[in-house]
């Protein structure tokens, strides 16, 4: 699936549930790489990726927890190493991202 259609898939299900989605960054529309950021409102962003599974499927992953200023430096050096990457950033203190993932089958 292009990226920009799990994007829209991803943005559509999320502010549904009234939670905030910022596209902080848009990539190639075919295949760029993404980054979720997870605010988790107390400093901290739980950072996802997406990558290929086991089964050669790509699906979002949990990389760390981070605080916020060492999740951005480490943002900002995914962009200088690809420009086409897309950043996305959720807001919301009990919101299970990895649940609307699954749900989703990304």
């Amino acid at each position: 699936m292009a990226t920009n259609l799990v994007i829209d898939l991803l943005r559509k299900d999320i502010e549904r549930d009234g939670v905030p989605f910022y596209l902080e960054k848009k990539g190639n529309e075919d295949a760029g790489a993404v980054f979720v950021k997870h605010d988790l409102m107390d400093g901290y962003i739980e950072l996802y990726h997406r990558v290929y599974n086991n089964n050669g499927e790509k699906k979002f992953q949990s990389l760390d927890i981070l605080k916020r200023h060492k999740c951005e430096e480490f943002i900002k050096k995914q962009i200088a190493f690809d420009p086409d990457v897309w950043i996305i950033e959720v807001e919301a203190r009990d919101f299970k991202l990895d649940t609307v993932f699954s749900k989703l089958g990304l």
